[in-house]
């Protein structure tokens, strides 16, 4: 799997990339599974449109942020947008609103990577503690279906444009902390 880290997101500093992403029509005509197959962009025009819809939000219930993930390499790769929620019940959910692949990086493992990133380090990345992650996926795309589905992810519930998809973190971490040595 591929290595990658996250830095939050910066609008002077990481417009200009993703501006770069969006623009580069040769790398998303080659792409199957990108971000223009499955409509963000027919929703919100552009990126920059799409990362101004989720405009950070930090209060005692709720927590939103964008981070751009880099390779080894310092090499801009993707970008992902969490919120953190606390309900009444003081439970608490990580939701994963989008995790997008740069188009010419598509297929080199970088959305896993950015996934079991988010499984792993949610609650460092967002200061709050993480009983489940929650992440909804466009039934059409399969990568992201089987993805989620490899990492212990269950549907828990389907509406005609996406699937919801559950990842208990108090079993997760039970699991790791049972699993035999390798």
């Amino acid at each position: 799997m591929e290595k990658i880290y996250f830095k939050q997101y910066d609008k002077e500093k990481h417009e200009p990339l993703l501006r770069e992403w969006q623009n580069d029509k040769g790398a998303r005509d080659n792409c199957v599974d990108n971000y223009t197959t499955f409509g963000l962009l027919d929703i919100y025009g552009d990126i920059i449109d799409l990362l101004g819809f989720y405009d950070p939000v930090q209060t005692d219930e709720e927590f939103l942020k964008t981070f751009i993930a880099f390779n080894q390499t310092g090499k801009d790769v993707g970008l992902v947008i969490l919120d953190h929620v606390t309900f009444e019940n003081k439970t608490t959910a990580l939701n994963v609103f989008h995790i997008i692949v740069r188009p010419d990086e598509q297929g080199k493992g970088y959305g896993s990577a950015m996934m079991e990133k988010v499984v792993f380090a949610g609650e460092k990345m967002m200061g709050r503690r993480v009983d489940e992650v929650l992440a909804s996926v466009d039934p059409d795309n399969m990568p992201s279906s089987h993805m989620m589905e490899k990492r212990g992810f269950k549907i828990i519930h389907k509406t005609g444009a996406f699937n919801i998809y559950s990842l208990d973190m108090k079993e997760k971490k039970k699991q790791i902390c049972t699993e035999p040595e390798k």
